[in-house]
Order: C-alpha cells, then structure tokens, then sequence
C-alpha cells in the first residue's frame, strides 16, 4: 500500500526558533446570551441585574454579551413606554450600566431599551463597552403588540444625544479587532421580528462582513414555540453562514396575556452550540460558546452567493478577549464526519449509496455487480451497498458476484467472515487464491519474494483487481469499487489496483463514519448470522492483509500502526477539507477534542498532523483519476465535483506551519 513516490520526510526550517504550542486559537470568540431577573417598570434595578451579569460572563472570558428585547425596561408595558418619568428612568439606568461597563473593559454588552426621536418611540438596541456607548440600531418590524407604542426603525439614520454623549442611532455594523489574528470579528444587532421577514435586516448585514449576529429578542411561550425557534435560527445561521446569539424575555414579564420561558441559544452554521434550560432568568440563564469565525468565512467564501454590501461600521477596539484550546467552550467531536444521531442519517447515507448504485447498473445493462470481498470493513459496505441495489433493480442477491482471492497476508477468520456473509447474503461467491500467479509474476519481472517492499505488496493489489475486470468481462458485469475516502485522503490504495473500479461505492465515507455505519446495519439486519459477522468485522483491526500473518496465525500488517489512527486523521481531514484550517489551528482543536484521551498528547497529535498532510497532498496523483462514485455529504475528492488539486503540488507550506514545535 505505501508508494515510492510519496516523500517520507519533511525537512523543517532551521532558521525557525523552537516555539510552543500556542495557548490562543486565532479566530475564536467566546460570546454569551443572558435574561436579566427582571424588575417590570423598573429601569434601574435591571440596570443593576445587567451588571451582574455582564460581570459574570467578563470573569468567563467573553467578548460579548446579548440580553433580550427590551431588557432594561421589559417588552409589556403597554402604554407605560410613554410615561416621561419612565424615559428619564431608562435614560440614568442607561448612564449608570455604561459607567459600571468601565469595570468589564473587554466586554461588548448589548442592551435592549425603548429610545425616543422626536415624536417617534422605537425599539432599539445599544452596544457598550469599556465605559461608554458605541451606537444603537432600530427595529424595522414591529410586532402586533407593540405597534401601538413603537414605530418602525427602517431607514431612520440620526444621532441621539444621551448619557453625556452623541449616540450614533441607525443601520450598522460594529467591528472589533481579534487578539491572535489581523482579522476583526464583524457583528449586527437584530430585534424581535427582524428575522421573520421574507428579506430581514440581518441578510444585509452577513453580506457586509457581519459574521456574528446579535438577536434581542420577546417571543412569549406557546406550546411547540420553542422546537419551531430552535429550526428557525438554526436555518437563518446556516443560510448566511453566520453565528447567532439568541436572547429571549423571561421571567418577571406580565403574564397578563402570554407567559415568557427564556429560552437562550447560541447557533454557529445551522449548528446549535449551547441553549438554556426554558423558564430560568439571571445567572441560570447565562450561556457561553466559543464561535469559529474562521469556519464561518470559510463556507461564506464556498458560498458564491455571498456579494458585499456596504453599512457604516463602527469600530469598538481594543482587541477581544483570546479563547484558549484549554478551555475551550464548543461541541468539538473527536468524529467529526459522524453524525450525532448516527441511526437517521446512516439510513440516508446507505440510501444514497445503494439507489446511485442502482441507478449506474440500470443504465450500464449490467448482468452483474462484481467486487472483491476480504472480510474487511470496506469491502463489507459495498458488499451490503451491491445487495441492496440489486432488491431496488428486482434481482436476486445471487446478481451480486463476491470474490475472495486469498493472498499471502490473508487470514484465517478474515476469510471465513468473508465467505460466511456472501452465503448468509445469498451472493455468488467465488474463491480464486492469487499465490500462484503473483509467484510467477515475481519470476517474470525478477523479484526476490522474500524482499516484502512494495513491489511485494502491490502486485498482490494489482493481481486481484485484474481478475476483478477480467470477471466482470466474463459476466457482462460491473467492477464496484470498494475504497473508502480516508484511504483516498491518504493514498493508502495501490495505483491501478484497489484504487481502480467501474464504480465506487465508499469514495466519499470516511472510515470513521464507515465503522457508525455498519454498527447501525448490524442493529437493523434480523438475517442470522449476518449481524454477529458484522460486529465480528466491526472488531477486526484494519488490514490490507498483504504481508504475511504472524506466528500466531494473526493478522501481520495492522494499517494504523503504520498510518495512525483513522479517528484522529479523519479528524484531520474533516477540518482541512471542509474548513480549509491551517494545519497548527487544526492541531490545538485537536487538542482540545482529545484533551482526554492521555494515548494522544499534543506530541502524538502533532506526528500525525504532519502524516496525514504530507500524504494528503502527495498522493493526488491517485485522485486525479479516480472512478465516478455519488457524494454522500459535503465532502468529496472527485476531480470533477469536489477537489481541484494540482498532482505536482507540495506541502512544504502547509508543514512550515508546524516546523520547530516543542512540547
């Protein structure tokens, strides 16, 4: 499975001082959302109640914190918006929260109050920091039960003067400067029914750089109102690809008409990060997330949509608050590719699989789905995929041709599993041992068989993948390609061997989604013995079985001793491919993710950064030819729907990254 051609070696810059891995994760923001206890017509007391609270998420590390619709005053006070008395009571709260702000210098607090222009009351929302206010902005839909109070903020663009300065009121983004990055983290601020419109505000906003929006919002409780938010945000974040954090009223609301249950969410992309219990206010209602603003203009730059429009910005430096890998407040799966409700989404993904299969054999005239069965988790999938494919065409599993081709590494209960699953399948099996010729293959170009190179290794893959078409030819079938996207990634197939099909079924399912998979085929298939052989594949370490098995009879070549582990480099591919990160970002989210796994220290983890990169780059030659095969997700290494990548490409810069790292 190795290749001469790969560069076993990566030499470091030796001008490169000895350096640590850093604590800081460039492009990382802590934020937080949070329901004041509220006082309802008391501005001053959730001025204080505020306070608190910014003071608690500041002493967490955040950078910024949103509270609800109206959290200064309440969002049901009626008529009680008018009152002056109560307008000059908003106005010294305001004052007296700015002022205490100086405290929590590295905080950007957002704050919902009524605000007055002229003859109009609006809706608005103002950002403080280090002591002073910074700008406001206005809600554009009013809701039905403030339209008698509020007026809407569209197109309004003035200045306001209160607390001792001139407020600049109006649409606009506020930036603030990233502590480990030149980058600036861009946000928006949204009110209430500002999301619910055909085009809402926060559209303009993503497309001007706002990559974090702020949604101060007043949704009362309502039976199934909350799953119907939770989808809501969850499609606003993931269409413009932005963070949103989502602060609702709560509890000290009238309950004259509706009840208010507080529930707070941060969303990242269409991905929920962290949400509070429903009916908690003050500290039991804080939430943090740290936000991935460079996973976030990653996808805006996939996204061709995404055309820049122009709003004011307003600057808000000094730097945000650096969020370490130690302390690091995400989700971050050890699997990325694997979903987290594996059961629903391995249904899809064998559909995907087993329909796009169908769909090739129909159209060939195929008389035969033809592949190579060694008892492996790769080739057991595409041989489920192949008899499943067969039932949606109406044709009996024995269409379905499986053939074992015992070699010099092949083991005893590799081939006994094999054998035993095409039977309990009903496929045509046939078993053509390949000593022979590959012997007489090494007598006619000259090698010593006792020499286990490459030469020894890929004759064996090259002469299984003849027979395969040679097969294929026979039946007037179709060759089902069985390798799997981490061994492509990493260019662990034979060139013109195991890497060659008429159709490959794996190309894009990672093998740690694989092992979710077949775990899952296991659960649901009733035929015995298919579900003990499944679990007994499951257990088999992964082998190529191409040199001999030991004394023992066991497997001899175990591929992660000599690769690394899968979980770990489809942990590295996910966040290369997916989210283009800087292989030194992907090694302290690395770290952070198996911070406790003791096996994976930043050492160990840093080796097979360096493995995986500098074999995912080398061995595109391999991709650059690869056989058709539908993409099951987001990721894919076809040349022609998914990686552009030169084969004559090198990976010196992507390894500089990590060059002259101590631990």
């Amino acid at each position: 499975m190795s290749e001469a051609l790969e560069s076993k070696s990566h030499v470091p810059d030796t001008a490169s001082a000895v350096r640590k891995l850093p604590d800081e994760i460039p492009a990382m923001l802590r934020v937080a959302a949070a329901t004041p206890a509220l006082q309802l017509g008391d501005p001053r007391a959730n001025g204080r109640a505020i306070a608190a609270l910014a003071a608690a998420a500041a002493a967490q590390g955040a950078s910024l914190l949103v509270t609800p619709e109206l959290s200064l005053t309440g969002t049901t006070l009626g008529d009680l918006y008018r009152q002056k008395a109560h307008e000059q009571a908003t106005r010294a709260a305001l004052a007296e929260l700015a002022e205490a702000s100086a405290d929590w210098p590295d905080l950007c607090l957002v704050v919902g109050l009524p605000l007055a222009l002229g003859a109009r009351l609006y809706n608005g929302a103002v950002v403080i920091r280090g002591g002073r206010l910074h700008g406001a902005c206005l809600q554009e839909q009013v809701a039905p039960r403030h339209r008698a109070v509020f007026t809407s903020g569209r197109g309004v663009n003035t200045e306001l003067r209160i607390a001792g300065q001139n407020l600049p009121v109006g649409p606009r983004i506020f930036a603030l400067p990233l502590p480990t990055d030149d980058d600036e983290l861009r946000f928006a601020l949204t009110i209430g029914a500002d999301t619910d419109g055909p085009t809402p505000p926060a559209a303009a906003q993503a497309t001007a750089g706002a990559r974090v929006l702020c949604h101060l919002d007043a949704r009362p409780a309502g039976a199934g109102r909350d799953e119907g938010r939770r989808l809501s945000l969850a499609e606003l974040s993931r269409r413009l690809h932005a963070a949103v954090v989502h602060a609702n009223a709560g509890a000290g609301e009238s309950v004259t008409d509706f009840a208010w249950n507080s529930l707070n969410m941060i969303v990242e992309d269409g991905r929920q990060l962290a949400a509070s219990e429903s009916w908690t206010s003050g500290p039991d209602s804080l939430i943090l997330a740290d936000v991935d603003l460079a996973d976030l203009l990653a996808a805006r730059r996939r996204n061709s949509h995404f055309t820049p429009t122009e709003l004011p910005v307003t600057p808000l430096g000094p730097a945000a608050v650096p969020v370490c890998w130690q302390d690091l407040r995400r989700p971050l799966s050890t699997s990325p590719f694997v979903p987290a409700d594996p059961a629903a989404r391995c249904d899809e993904i064998f559909a995907i699989q087993t329909h796009a299969l169908a769909a090739r054999l129909r159209h060939t005239g195929a008389r035969a789905a033809v592949l190579g069965v060694s008892g492996g988790l790769d080739s057991t999938l595409a041989l489920l995929v192949a008899v499943r494919a067969a039932r949606i065409l109406d044709l009996a599993p024995s269409f379905v041709h499986g053939i074992t081709m015992p070699g010099y590494g092949t083991t005893g209960a590799t081939l006994q599993n094999a054998l035993e699953l095409m039977e309990a399948l009903g496929c045509t099996i046939r078993q053509i041992p390949i000593g022979a010729a590959v012997a007489q293959h090494f007598a006619d170009i000259g090698h010593d068989p006792a020499i286990h190179d490459v030469t020894y290794e890929n004759s064996q893959a090259r002469e299984r993948t003849q027979i395969l078409m040679d097969i294929a030819n026979q039946t007037g079938g179709l060759v089902v390609g069985t390798g799997d996207f981490s061994e492509l990634a990493l260019g662990w197939c034979t060139y013109n061997g195991d890497h060659m099909s008429m159709y490959g079924v794996n190309a894009t399912v990672p093998k740690t989604l694989m092992r979710a998979m077949i775990a899952r085929l296991a659960d649901l298939c009733e035929e015995n013995p298919v579900p003990r052989l499944l679990r007994d594949i499951l257990a088999t370490p992964v082998s190529p079985e191409l040199l001999p098995p030991g004394p023992d009879g066991q497997i001899g070549q175990v591929t992660e001793d000599t690769l690394g582990p899968y979980e770990l480099h489809d942990f590295f591919l996910y966040h290369l491919l997916r989210n283009e990160t800087a292989p030194l970002r992907i090694l302290q989210l690395a770290a952070a993710a198996f911070r406790d796994r003791p096996e994976y220290p930043p050492a160990v983890l840093a080796h097979w950064l360096e493995v995986c990169v500098r074999r995912f780059i080398r061995q595109q030659f391999k991709r650059s030819c690869l056989p058709d095969g539908a993409a099951v997700g987001s990721v894919s290494l076809s040349p022609r729907a998914g990686l552009s990548l030169p084969s004559d490409a090198s990976p010196a810069a992507w390894l500089t990254d990590l060059d002259g790292l101590s631990f």
